[in-house]
């Protein structure tokens, strides 16, 4: 059996959900929700593999588990203007003086959950063998967070 392994990469956007509530005196509440986009690079694992055609396709990750990522650039929606720090640029919206939960720190390399899977498994005949090949990718993504903010009590 011969096996090449080598890694390679892919690109990504992965979305960050912040919502913001804002509590006035008079218990009403206002929610908004903002959406960021994580632009980033992953790595990618590929294994090939001459193999009997008599032996079974086996979903091996291999060295997968060591797949990372590398932060490009954080932007508001999908192409909008880059943010250095969403959850900074969210708290920007509270008005002066207001009480505010602490906000999540943004770092942009540890925010994404990840995940690695097999993304694809290809198998092509060559004589009495097979010819399989199996890539392994980073499955990303972020959890929704909330900052919320309250209107200081009136003052009598």
């Amino acid at each position: 059996m011969q096996i090449q392994q080598y890694y390679g990469a892919e690109s990504q956007d992965i979305p960050i959900t912040v919502r913001l509530t804002l509590r006035t005196n008079a218990n009403v509440f206002t929610q908004e929700m903002y959406v960021f986009s994580l632009k980033v690079v992953s790595d990618t694992f590929t294994t090939k593999s001459t193999e009997s055609a008599f032996t079974p396709v086996r979903s091996v990750f291999g060295s997968s588990e060591i797949l990372n990522y590398t932060p490009v650039i954080t932007t508001f929606g999908r192409g909008g203007p880059a943010i250095g720090d969403p959850f900074a640029y969210v708290a920007s919206f509270i008005p002066s003086g207001w009480a505010t939960s602490s906000l999540p720190e943004y770092n942009a390399s540890t925010i994404l959950l990840k995940r690695p899977y097999v993304s694809s498994v290809s198998v092509s005949p060559a004589g009495a063998n097979i010819e399989v090949t199996r890539t392994s990718s980073l499955y990303l993504g972020a959890s929704s967070y909330s900052i919320t903010a309250v209107e200081p009590p009136d003052e009598v």
